[in-house]
């Protein structure tokens, strides 16, 4: 029964993802469920044995195309029924010489009929036994799923290593320890005579201890030159986490792979087609494929062109609001209910401020703007939010992330010229109110919407564009529950990025230029109402000054210290929380606040939602 239900997640995921043969298997959001099921499942193996005895791999070292053959024979001996038992298909290869021939082989096999071997990152098998016959003593180890659910495994803090074989040189050095750094790609080698953990653990102190410090992950493949008591007891004394996987090709051999044959292309180049004088060329080969405009970041064709964004990244992760499940649900809802309250609310003003026209007056006009702007901010943010949280991913696309920022900064710069706009309305109305026909006609309250809406559009745009204009390299984690233009800026290796720094001080100084405004308006205004002399003429002023002062506080109050907070003070939650209030809770909040004092607005809404029950 466990088997037959386990089965029917494993069709249904077919299904759904069809088209992606040949790809990782954890990019698919549905295996984080499966995942979590077969973790606690007692899972039946069916055993792929690739093993050529030692003897005939000794006796066959010098041509491993005969060792290939005899591991091809081996496994194509094997009846791979597991599709029609609904086994979990786990797949091992031998500990010995011909560990890499049977591996290469198997897969090769498996691969050719449509099998995906990388379903081996959700359970390996552990095993000591002398023949590899039959599993003696198997046990499950923790998943390998580079997703975000189980943090310590997360991409990002680990190096990747693997050799590569090379012609002979006259010092008798034949083999290059190849190092990669699992986030920015950057690699390391250290020619070496013989593959062996000596070498290895040598390589590893001079290129990696000694220059960027001790990692926390190694990760590399099950060869007895990584695998074995040496490695492990240095491993464990520096408390670093070494980590093999089997097979290499699926979880984390992305990186080194690309590496490995850039490298070699890259030599191959130098050597004018061979490989002559391979490890003279070493050095100049490694800082070509770490190098921005060379065959790393340009191609193979060696056009000088930066690593663009779209074919470097084609996604980016999101900060998780919840590590747990329960409390993802927990968040999916409170934002669910924020913005279902903020639809409400600002729909109800929108409606009452078109269908009322005793309130066709600048006041509620420019009202109904800032409630478009709320509703479009809310859009913005909280769908990809809720998506994440109830399918429990991170991902955004890399258009989405460019959508989602250029909306966004549209929305935010469109609300702060509509708040500006509506100081300069109370002001007028309350200091100067024999001019307000005047200064706050029709035509005059018609221009001012559109330059609030036509500057904040090209204040996005320039924004959008300079920031994904610029080449990303220090991986696609941003520490947001959106994508926010500071957060993308921390991934740029570029020094370009100073000229979206001169943008952001351009617009701090026209948003301060805004404040200065609005501050000065408000000192007329309550120096003015303060000298009314009837009660009801300052109570009138106040209801009318009090909500849109609420709201310009509460806005720039939040957005202000998120952006401008100290270094010392800031974590994670507490940028999220900032983040929260000002692009959810504070466009939630608006409606409420400015029908409160209002009794014209209230009214109207009444009317509307009265009228609207009556009717149905």
């Amino acid at each position: 029964m466990v088997a037959n239900a386990l089965w029917g997640w494993l069709n249904r995921w077919k299904k759904a993802n069809w088209q992606r043969r040949g790809k990782p298997i954890w990019a698919a959001e549905i295996w984080q469920d499966i995942a979590a099921r077969v973790e606690k499942l007692t899972v039946k193996v069916r055993h792929v044995d690739a093993h050529v005895s030692k003897s005939q791999a000794n006796e066959e070292h010098h041509n491993n195309e005969q060792v290939d053959k005899a591991a091809k024979v081996k496994v194509s001996q094997v009846d791979l029924d597991w599709q029609h038992k609904g086994e979990v298909f786990l797949a091992r290869w031998a500990h010995d010489a011909s560990g890499h021939q049977g591996r290469d082989a198997t897969y090769r096999w498996a691969r050719d009929r449509g099998v995906d071997l990388t379903i081996d990152n959700i359970s390996q098998v552990i095993h000591n036994c002398e023949t590899c016959a039959a599993i003696k003593q198997a046990k499950r180890v923790k998943p390998l799923w580079y997703g975000g659910r189980w943090l310590k495994y997360r991409y990002g803090e680990a190096w990747q290593i693997d050799y590569i074989t090379l012609p002979q040189t006259r010092q008798g050095k034949r083999y290059v320890l190849t190092m990669v750094e699992a986030t920015t790609g950057w690699l390391e080698t250290y020619p070496v005579p013989h593959a062996t953990a000596r070498n290895t653990i040598l390589g590893l102190e001079k290129q990696v201890l000694w220059r960027h410090g001790t990692p926390e992950r190694i990760e590399s493949d099950n060869g007895t030159h990584f695998k074995n008591g040496l490695i492990n007891t240095w491993a464990r004394e520096h408390g670093i986490e070494w980590i093999y996987h089997i097979p290499y090709h699926a979880p984390a051999a992305g990186k080194v792979e690309w590496c490995n044959g850039l490298l070699k292309t890259t030599l191959k180049a130098l050597g004018r087609g061979t490989f002559k004088n391979w490890e003279l060329n070493l050095a100049k080969a490694t800082w070509m494929v770490n190098t921005r405009g060379s065959i790393n970041r340009a191609g193979l064709h060696g056009q000088p062109q930066q690593m663009s964004n779209s074919s470097s990244i084609s996604h980016f992760l999101l900060l998780a609001l919840a590590d747990t499940r329960q409390l993802q649900l927990l968040h999916f809802c409170l934002i669910l209910g924020i913005s279902l309250a903020a639809l409400l609310g600002n729909g109800l003003i929108i409606s009452a401020v078109a269908c009322g026209h005793h309130l066709h007056t600048p006041m509620f006009f420019f009202l109904l703007n800032l409630a478009l702007t709320d509703l479009g901010s809310i859009c913005t943010t909280v769908p990809k939010a809720m998506h994440n949280s109830l399918w429990d991913t991170r991902h955004i696309s890399y258009t989405g992330c460019a959508a989602q920022v250029f909306l966004f900064f549209f929305f935010f710069g469109a609300e702060y010229s509509f708040l500006t706009i509506m100081c300069y309305d109370r002001y007028v109305s309350i200091c100067k109110p024999l001019h307000y026909g005047t200064l706050l006609g029709s035509r005059a309250c018609a221009h001012m919407a559109a330059a609030a809406w036509a500057s904040a559009f090209l204040y996005s745009l320039l924004h959008t564009a300079n920031t994904f204009s610029l080449p990303l390299c220090h991986g696609n984690a941003l520490g947001q529950f959106f994508c926010e233009i500071p957060q993308i800026l921390k991934l740029s290796c570029s020094k370009s990025y100073l000229r979206e720094l001169c943008l952001i001080a351009v617009s701090a100084c026209l948003l301060f230029g805004c404040f200065v405004f609005i501050v000065f308006s408000y000192v007329q205004i309550f120096r003015v109402v303060l000298r009314i002399p009837s009660e009801q003429g300052r109570q009138k002023a106040f209801s009318t000054c009090l909500p849109h002062l609420a709201v310009v506080s509460l806005f720039l109050s939040t957005s202000t210290f998120a952006y401008l907070k100290p270094s010392s003070i800031s974590s994670p939650s507490l940028d999220l929380a900032l983040s929260v209030l000002y692009s959810v809770v504070s466009p939630a909040l608006n409606p409420l606040i400015y029908s409160l004092r209002n009794q014209e607005l209230k009214a109207a809404v009444w009317r509307l939602m009265t009228g609207w029950f009556q009717k149905h």
